[in-house]
């Protein structure tokens, strides 16, 4: 596997441990506050790899390895559970499950079943709809579990999620923990098929679906 980028090593990115933070407020207030929130937003949108189209599903090349790095660096180095806790959410409410898409690929489904076509082509059908309810953000931690230290930062990530629940800083249907933990935009369906994006459901090595 190739290094993450010059300079940069799994441990100085992938500390075993974020220390418990008593907490706080949610996040630092002003101007510091904002600039914080910009940094986390643009990370974001460098660092979570599109979904790509079905069609494309099984030929679209994965993302640098440096975009993947870039969030385990950034969230290394938030301090508080409260930032941390606020970057996760920020990635489950902006980077969830396309209800566009759902909602075309459902009344697919529908049409179909009403027009009772032949079964490939509703089995086709279901499995566009079952690729559509997969959340973006699933893409970036199936790419960071491949990463020197990927699983054990995914490990670290689910900790800091529970801690986060149990001082009340994330809570609604975007963020939950279940037997499971999982972010969500919706709903995380499994995907139907393997793909350099999007593996097998329930991976047994990993703590966040990849």
């Amino acid at each position: 596997m190739r290094g993450l980028r010059p300079g940069l090593t799994a441990r100085r990115l992938l500390p075993l441990r974020f220390p418990p933070r008593p907490p706080g407020p949610r996040l630092m207030s002003g101007q510091a506050s904002g600039a914080l929130e910009r940094a986390m937003d643009e990370l974001l949108r460098r660092a979570v790899p599109p979904t790509p189209a079905y069609e494309l599903r099984e030929k679209t090349p994965a993302p640098a390895e440096g975009q993947c790095a870039d969030f385990v660096s950034f969230y290394g180095g938030l301090a508080e559970t409260a930032e941390r806790a606020e970057l996760l959410g920020r990635l489950a409410r902006g980077f969830g499950v396309d209800h566009g898409q759902v909602a075309e690929q459902s009344a697919g489904v529908l049409q179909l079943r009403q027009q009772q076509r032949e079964a490939a082509v509703l089995l086709q059908a279901e499995d566009r709809l079952r690729y559509a309810l997969v959340p973006r953000y699933r893409g970036l931690f199936h790419h960071i579990s491949k990463l020197d230290g990927g699983v054990r930062f995914l490990v670290q990530l689910r900790a800091d999620l529970l801690e986060a629940q149990a001082l009340k800083l994330v809570e609604g249907p975007d963020v939950r923990v279940r037997g499971r933990p999982r972010l969500t935009g919706s709903a995380d369906g499994p995907p139907s098929s393997s793909s350099p994006h999007f593996p097998p459901p329930r991976p047994a090595h990993l703590a966040f679906p990849a």
